[in-house]
């Protein structure tokens, strides 16, 4: 197995080098795609949890867009900043809160988030336009209840 801490650097090398368009960092991938092992072993080698990519998205509004609550509360309890905007002025609770994710924005709200983004703009899912969650990630979206993680 590979220690924890060169994990996240090569992650981290790795996700500079690949020029995805989006310069995501690996905690914002791992995010995204709703892989919460890979998160903690990130967040456990020190990766910036409030690192963002190019669009200011940060891990914590990619797991809030898709409803990831295990996610969210991972990056809480590591010292997220629930009160980032990203380029377009919105925060992880607005996306939540736009989601559906009733659970996961009183969470946001329970650790300080306060709803700073405009309404009505266009595209606000947290995710760059066109892009969509896969059904294959390790977590599962939460609805209105947070799911029962094993």
């Amino acid at each position: 197995p590979i220690h924890p801490r060169r994990l996240a650097h090569r992650a981290q090398r790795r996700t500079r080098r690949a020029g995805n368009g989006a310069g995501r960092p690996a905690l914002v991938l791992a995010a995204f795609y709703g892989n919460r092992r890979t998160l903690n072993s990130l967040v456990g080698a020190g990766a910036d949890v409030n690192a963002a990519d190019n669009a200011g998205i940060t891990a914590l509004m990619a797991a809030s867009s898709a409803g990831y609550f295990g996610i969210v509360d991972s990056l809480v309890s590591a010292g997220a900043d629930v009160n980032l905007k990203d380029a377009a002025g919105r925060t992880a609770l607005a996306n939540a809160v736009r989601g559906g994710h009733d659970t996961l924005a009183e969470r946001l709200r329970s650790a300080g988030a306060s709803d700073g983004s405009p309404a009505g703009a266009d595209g606000e899912d947290g995710v760059a336009d066109g892009e969509k969650q896969p059904a294959d990630s390790d977590e599962k979206p939460a609805d209105d209840k947070p799911k029962e993680e094993k």
